[in-house]
C-alpha cells in the first residue's frame, strides 16, 4: 500500500475516532443532565412533602402555650366530674382545648398534593380558627390579627388545602415584623365578593420584599429569611396547592419595608351561600 493511501486510512480511522469520541462524549453528558435532573426533581418532592410539617412545627411551638392550661382545667373537670357523679362545670374552657388540639390534627393530618377532597364550610369560622391557632405567636410578638368579614361565606371546596395555604400565609406575616420595630403591628384578613371570584387577602406592613425578589419568591428553594431558619418552600407549596384545589394562583403585591399584602382568588363555583348578613 501506498504511503498516501496508508495516510488516507489513518486520517480515515482517527475521523471516525473523533466522531465516535464525540457522540460518547454527548451521550455521557446528555446521560448526566437527566440524571441529575431527575434527582432535582425527588429532592424537590421530598423537600416539598417536609416544608408544610416545618410550618406546622413553627405553629405547635406556639400552641403548647395555649392549651396546656385549658387542658389542666380539662383534666380538673373530669376528675371533679368522677368525685361528683358526672356533673361537669367550665365546659368551655375544655372545649377550648379540645378544638385546637382537634384543628392541629387535622392540619397535620393535610397532604398539599393529594387529590382535592371537597367539602362544605363555614370559611369565616375557619378564619377565625386560624386566628386562634395563632393567639399565641401573635401575642408574644405584639402582633394584632384584624378579620372583620361583613357577611358570612359557605364553600364547598378543599378546606384542609385552604387552610394550610392561609396558615402559611399568616405565619409569613407575623414573620415580617421579626426585629422591626413598630408601635402597631397589624396584620388584616380581608373577604372581597367580586364576580367571578371571591378573594382573601393578607395584609401587613412589615418588612416587605424586594421588588428583584417579587418574581422569585414562588420558585422552590427561594428564601429571603435567613437560610438556616426557612427552606424556602412555603409559598412555592402554597402556590401550587391553590393551583390544584382551586385552579387559581396566588397574587402578592409588596414594597420593600413597607409590608406586602397576598390575595387568594376563589371562584364562584366554589362560594355556596353569600346571603347572610353578619
Amino acid at each position: 500500500m501506498k504511503l498516501a493511501n496508508k495516510l488516507s486510512v489513518f486520517e480515515n480511522t482517527c475521523l471516525k475516532d473523533k466522531k465516535r469520541n464525540s457522540y460518547l462524549l454527548n451521550f455521557i453528558k446528555l446521560t448526566v443532565e437527566r440524571r441529575t435532573n431527575e434527582l432535582r426533581l425527588l429532592q424537590l418532592k421530598k423537600l416539598t412533602k417536609i416544608a408544610p410539617l416545618i410550618d406546622l412545627g413553627k405553629l405547635t411551638a406556639g400552641l403548647v402555650h395555649d392549651i396546656r392550661q385549658p387542658l389542666s382545667v380539662l383534666s380538673l373537670i373530669l376528675q371533679d366530674a368522677k368525685r361528683n357523679k358526672n356533673i361537669i362545670s367550665n365546659l368551655d374552657q375544655a372545649f377550648l382545648a379540645i378544638d385546637k388540639i382537634d384543628d392541629l390534627s387535622k392540619m397535620s393530618a393535610c397532604i398539599l398534593f393529594n387529590e382535592s377532597e371537597l367539602e362544605v364550610f363555614n370559611l369565616n369560622l375557619e378564619i377565625n380558627k386560624l386566628i386562634s391557632l395563632f393567639e399565641y405567636k401573635s401575642r408574644t410578638k405584639k402582633v394584632k390579627i384584624i378579620f372583620k368579614p361583613s357577611r358570612d361565606y359557605e364553600l364547598y371546596a378543599d378546606r384542609k388545602k385552604l387552610n394550610q395555604v392561609l396558615a402559611n400565609l399568616i405565619l409569613n406575616a407575623l414573620e415580617s415584623y421579626e426585629n422591626l420595630e413598630k408601635s402597631d403591628k397589624d396584620i388584616f384578613i380581608k373577604l372581597i365578593r367580586k364576580p367571578r371570584n371571591l378573594l382573601i387577602k393578607i395584609k401587613d406592613y412589615g418588612v416587605g420584599i424586594k421588588k428583584e425578589n417579587l418574581s422569585l419568591i414562588f420558585e422552590p428553594n427561594f428564601s429571603s429569611k435567613i437560610k438556616e431558619e426557612a427552606l424556602g418552600f412555603g409559598l412555592y407549596v402554597g402556590q401550587e396547592a391553590m393551583a390544584k384545589g382551586y385552579g387559581t394562583k396566588i397574587k402578592v403585591e409588596s414594597k420593600d419595608k413597607f409590608g406586602s399584602t397576598f390575595t387568594l382568588f376563589i371562584k364562584s363555583k366554589f362560594v355556596l351561600d353569600e346571603n347572610k348578613a353578619k
